[in-house]
């Protein structure tokens, strides 16, 4: 005896499964269940068709490089606000010293060689040496006569950022070679500013007020202004 063959019930029946599954497929993207959806569909959250061109085997690697480009700015947003510089320096500044006939010493240029130690809070101990040639007035002939003034001191940051305001007072030294030789003993306030061009270098301005004393002198006063570049390490 034959065994039948499906009807037509059977058939109709085994289409509109066919069709149900055909239009859940749709649904997920045209994946099948338990496979990974395709890129573009509404799972990925991101549609190659907003990049004209971009294929979808061509938008992962794509995909890939936003993500990491997106991690790297979140580095670098969560890098802390104010750079880290280092606790010493040593530099080289020009300046304009006003002896204010200080022995009878003209006004002159110099230079300088300076030096800083941070210490804590906000404190450096520094020192700045200078030497200047200026003209002697007490000579018929006004000759250039040699001045050193070597200087230690402590000043206060305002800022601790890659702009710093300070103020602080100098203790220092003024040797005059003349004919003889003439000494003097100083302390004064100054003021001034650095900016840091980068992590390890500085430039900056400084002016300082001394008030020179001497045995058997009236004591003198100075002014200087200076600007200068400095490396940290």
């Amino acid at each position: 005896m034959r065994r039948r063959g499906p009807d037509a019930g059977d058939e109709g029946q085994g289409g509109d499964q066919g069709q149900r599954s055909n239009k859940s497929a749709d649904t997920h993207g045209g994946a099948s269940v338990g496979e990974r959806p395709r890129p573009g569909n509404a799972r990925s959250g991101l549609n190659p068709g907003c990049f004209p061109g971009v294929t979808p085997v061509e938008w992962r690697p794509m995909r890939t490089l936003l993500c990491t480009l997106g991690f790297t700015l979140a580095l670098l947003s969560a890098s802390p606000a104010h750079a880290q510089f280092a606790n010493r320096s040593l530099g080289l500044s020009l300046g304009y010293m006003d002896f204010n006939r200080t022995n009878g010493l003209d006004d002159a240029f110099f230079v300088g060689v300076d030096a800083s130690l941070y210490i804590e809070n906000g404190f450096e101990v520094v020192s700045l040496s200078k030497i200047a040639f200026p003209r002697d007035t007490t000579d018929r002939n006004e000759k250039r006569v040699v001045g050193l003034a070597p200087s230690i001191g402590i000043r206060y940051l305002l800022m601790e950022e890659s702009i710093r305001p300070y103020v602080g007072s100098d203790l220092s030294y003024l040797v005059v070679f003349k004919n003889s030789v003439s000494n003097f003993v100083g302390i004064g306030p100054n003021v001034g500013i650095d900016f840091f061009v980068s992590d390890s270098v500085s430039v900056g301005a400084r002016a300082q007020y001394n008030f020179y004393i001497a045995l058997n002198e009236k004591t003198q006063r100075t002014l200087t202004l200076s600007a200068g570049a400095a490396a940290y390490f």
